[in-house]
């Protein structure tokens, strides 16, 4: 609120009052950031679960990897068993 003195130089006068208006500001203004402090916790735990997920899921094609890795060795080293013994029963047959 702005005064003027009897002299004319203005000065600010501010009442010390607490109105209704100001109360229900504030509350309000609480309630906010409450909601958006929650919402955000609520973010992170969403987030937090399909970080989780994703790793999980990311062992496991891994170790899916790993394992069709060690089948194609294993049928690389049936084929060259096949193909030697192929060659020998041909060999031993005569029938190349």
């Amino acid at each position: 609120m702005k005064e003027k003195p009897e002299n004319g130089v203005s000065l600010w006068r501010f009442r010390r009052e607490v109105t209704l208006g100001t109360l229900v500001q504030l509350v309000a203004l609480v309630i906010v950031l409450v909601a958006a402090w929650t919402s955000l916790k609520e973010e992170l735990t969403y987030i937090r679960f399909e970080l989780n997920q994703l790793v999980q899921t990311q062992t496991k094609l891994q170790d899916d990897v790993q394992r069709i890795s060690e089948q194609g060795r294993e049928h690389a080293y049936r084929i060259k068993e096949l193909e030697e013994e192929t060659e020998t029963a041909e060999k031993y047959l005569g029938t190349e």
